[in-house]
């Protein structure tokens, strides 16, 4: 079974948008949907908490995160399960505008990784130390074509540009779980 998970704090306009739509192309498939209102938890958005939040209650064998102005599609997931049926020891990720954070990974590797690394504040970097992290572990690379989102610019976006140094220090020191740095 594959888990979309998605956290989100304010954005719920967007939520409304891409919601219906994301349950009509999962319908197709074995899978479920987390959604996790990080409202519950803080009024301050700690994305790597909020994803670790939504992952640990994810039961899928492979859990995508799905930022909340993302549509999913047939194109995608089909090439996500195609992927993960040849390999488990993968992470897929997204390359175009406002779809970085879609991130797909096994369970039993996100156990491994910790999860996103909850010292990061804010939102900013947290899905590329994810990646490189997941690659400090020996897993391969991939990109699949079929992902879109609504755009919008970066007022909704709290920026942790003190995060950046974080994510270098744990790529250039090869760190992998990073509960155990």
């Amino acid at each position: 079974m594959i888990s979309f998970c998605t956290s989100y704090l304010g954005r719920r306009e967007h939520l409304d948008l891409t919601r219906s739509h994301n349950f009509d192309v999962g319908m197709q498939f074995d899978c479920e949907f987390i959604y996790v209102d990080y409202a519950a938890y803080s009024n301050r958005w700690e994305v790597a908490s909020a994803k670790n939040i939504a992952h640990n209650k994810a039961t899928g064998d492979i859990l995508v995160n799905v930022d909340a102005d993302n549509y999913l599609s047939v194109e995608y997931v089909t090439g996500i399960l195609d992927l993960f049926s040849k390999d488990m020891d993968i992470i897929v990720y997204g390359e175009q505008e406002n779809t970085g954070g879609r991130i797909a990974i096994a369970k039993y590797n996100f156990i491994r990784l910790g999860g996103y690394d909850e010292r990061f504040k804010d939102w900013g970097y947290e899905d590329i130390d994810f990646i490189y992290r997941a690659a400090n572990l020996g897993l391969k690379r991939f990109t699949v074509g079929g992902i879109s989102a609504i755009s919008h610019g970066d007022e909704l976006r709290n920026f942790g540009a003190d995060n950046r140094p974080l994510m270098v220090s744990n790529r250039d020191n090869n760190v992998t779980d990073w509960r155990e740095v």
